[in-house]
């Protein structure tokens, strides 16, 4: 038998140590037993980790008479994806139809955390528009300044024979190495601080994480693991580079030239 670690502290009880079982068993009969304590495992929600007891199935069958018998039964997929998820349950039912037996995702066990998932999915959607909208307005002001400081160079430029259109592609070819240098450098310096805080997850204490146990979680922050998410951030800065460089194409192109050099 293997028992959670806060239900283990509890009870101050370690390996080695056997613990009794009073329950009730198949058809309202009586369910006792003692069984040693083979090992302590953690479990990363609070709520269960206070209760949880593991027993192989037919220790269990035998501890509560429902012999040859099963309540519930759990599938782990390594795909995770709600299209996998969906096909399993498919094939499953498919399985178990003409028979009292029927196969449920975990979404339809537990409605309420799927809401809690999608209400923090839909308020994490605000943030990072918010996120973006002040990265955007950051790059832009960069670059309005740029143009401004540069007007008497670029109409200098034009004078003397440049094409506008080989200045802007020049002016764009600037911007779009800067933009690949700060994606290169965010990734240098952010990719090992994501990988460290995915491995060793920030701890919360105080009232905080009694709020997050309350609620049934783990009092943890972790960050989140090397993905497409994390390539998508350094994409979405190249396209808003791509879209702050429509300014210098209308600066450019509207440029009086006799006007600027005498700036």
């Amino acid at each position: 038998m293997v028992i959670s670690s806060r239900l283990a502290k509890f009870l101050n009880a370690q390996v080695g140590d056997s613990l009794i079982l009073l329950s009730q068993g198949y058809h309202g009969s009586s369910a006792a037993g003692l069984y040693p304590i083979r090992g302590i495992v953690r479990i990363p929600n609070p709520e269960l980790d206070n209760r949880l007891v593991y027993m192989p199935l037919t220790q269990t069958q035998e501890f509560t008479s429902a012999y040859n018998k099963i309540a519930y039964y759990a599938i782990n997929l390594d795909n995770t994806s709600d299209e996998m998820l969906t096909a399993t349950n498919d094939s499953i039912s498919k399985l178990l139809m003409g028979s009292e037996l029927e196969s449920k995702t975990w979404k339809e066990l537990n409605k309420v955390l799927v809401q809690q998932i999608e209400s923090d999915n839909q308020s994490g959607k605000i943030f990072l528009f918010l996120l973006y909208f002040v990265v955007f307005f950051g790059i832009f002001g960069t670059v309005v300044m740029m143009i401004h400081e540069r007007i008497h160079e670029f109409a200098v430029l034009i004078s003397v024979g440049m094409q506008r259109s080989k200045l802007f592609l020049t002016i764009f070819l600037e911007m779009l190495i800067m933009a690949l240098i700060g994606i290169a450098l965010g990734y240098i310096v952010g990719l090992p601080i994501i990988h460290y805080y995915n491995i060793h997850p920030i701890r919360l204490t105080g009232e905080l994480a009694k709020w997050m146990m309350d609620m049934g979680f783990e009092p943890l922050m972790p960050m989140a693991p090397f993905g497409s998410y994390i390539t998508w951030q350094g994409v979405s800065v190249f396209l808003m580079v791509l879209l702050a460089s429509i300014y210098p194409l209308r600066k450019i192109s509207k440029l009086k030239v006799a006007d600027s050099i005498k700036r």
